[in-house]
């Protein structure tokens, strides 16, 4: 492969660590995308950015690696290490998690301001150019709004879940999630998370009750959010007493409990994702593929999306490093990326049947065992090993 231009098709993080990593091979990196970039506001183009976002452990590994200033610049922002046993109070409808230190920590942030220090790292690259436009058409060139064309010797379509241009891509699975987020923004101070860095009350996807997680970013502010699956509740009620309505729907009080009287920052945002989708790269065109939610969109409340697609740019680079890059090629290696957070978000996601109720019987197995729920963490965080900060 001819490695002269390089076009990405959308700036969001799984865009940005592609150009970031990949322009060392490349002459030049164009990046196209429809938004106003660089700011901490909610793009238009990502609009789940207003609820809470998770980068897990393996992610963090891999961006902390890719960007060796970010750790500290979002601790400058107030961004805080949250053990996700020892600080985090997770419950459902079988109890309690255990509480004790399992040394798997990461930083929570809000995505958007994630998002706006990743930019600002590589619009310093002058081998970077962006360009702002809503693409029309992806063949082997791509073409904008405003009719510009543009020619690449690689494509890479990062473009979220909402990729319309996915005839080069074979569905292989379709879950329908029905799924709804509300969320607002918090004072910290003015919430008492139960001695806790943060909460969670798991959801039912039969879609018997709501669930809710609050966890802390930066600025000395936290992020509620209700998670609905197959909603009845109107979601053009962005009203707080609406969602206060909701959050007294969560079983065992605790989340109702953790808001108390605490007044709002801003307004409650709703977004709803209708299913989970798996693809994979066609052969039809060897100069475009697609990774991240474009190729693999999970149930976001699992919290693997943004980690999976950094696994793919980190299995991408080693195919362009050492020439050995095609599309069929990459296309091996991301459904081995991709198979175990998928099948974790399917089980997770059932209603029922045989495997919902082994699903269950394991996470009540979890709830009595350290041993087994460190295993469980590992697994959620796509590491193998303990890690510790």
């Amino acid at each position: 492969m001819k490695k002269d231009k390089l076009i990405i098709l959308g700036a969001g993080i799984a865009g940005l660590v592609c150009a970031h990593v990949l322009c060392r091979y490349f002459r030049e990196v164009i990046i196209i995308d429809r938004d106003e970039l660089g700011g901490e506001s909610i793009r238009r183009g990502a609009s789940q950015s207003a609820h809470q976002h998770v980068l897990l452990k393996k992610g963090q590994m891999i961006l902390f690696k890719y960007f060796p200033h970010l750790r500290n610049q979002l601790k400058a922002r107030g961004c805080i290490y949250v053990d996700w046993a020892e600080d985090t109070i997770w419950d459902n409808s079988f109890g309690r998690f255990p509480i004790y230190k399992s040394n798997i920590k990461t930083l929570s942030m809000s995505r958007p301001l994630l998002e706006s220090l990743i930019f600002k790292e590589v619009v310093k690259n002058k081998k970077i150019k962006f360009i702002k436009g809503n693409i029309k058409s992806v063949n082997d060139d791509i073409e904008i709004n405003s009719g510009e064309i543009f020619k690449g010797d690689l494509i890479i379509g990062a473009m979220g879940g909402l990729n319309k241009f996915n005839k080069n891509l074979l569905l292989k699975k379709r879950i329908i999630l029905d799924l709804t987020y509300r969320s607002v923004v918090f004072n910290s101070d003015d919430l008492n998370i139960l001695g806790a860095k943060q909460y969670y009350f798991q959801t039912s996807p039969k879609g018997d009750f709501p669930g809710g997680v609050i966890c802390p970013i930066e600025d000395g502010k936290v992020i509620a959010t209700i998670i609905e699956y197959g909603s009845k509740l109107c979601r053009r009620d962005k009203s707080f007493s609406n969602f206060l309505d909701i959050a007294n729907m969560i079983p065992n009080g605790k989340f109702r409990e953790i808001i108390g009287e605490a007044k709002p920052i801003g307004h409650v945002s709703t977004y709803f994702k209708k299913d989970m989708t798996l693809y994979s790269n066609s052969k039809i065109n060897q100069k475009i593929i697609f990774l991240g939610d474009s190729l693999c969109s999970l149930n976001p409340t699992f919290g693997q999306g943004m980690t999976t697609a950094l696994q793919m740019i980190v299995e991408l680079e080693k195919k362009v490093k050492s020439n050995e890059f095609s599309v069929n090629s990459y296309n091996k290696i991301c459904q081995k990326v991709i198979r175990r957070p998928f099948l974790l978000a399917d089980l997770g996601s059932r209603k029922s049947g045989v495997l919902k109720i082994l699903l269950d019987l394991y996470l009540r197995l979890v709830m009595k065992n350290i041993r087994i729920h460190l295993f469980f963490l590992k697994q959620l965080h796509l590491i193998k090993k303990e890690v510790i900060v």
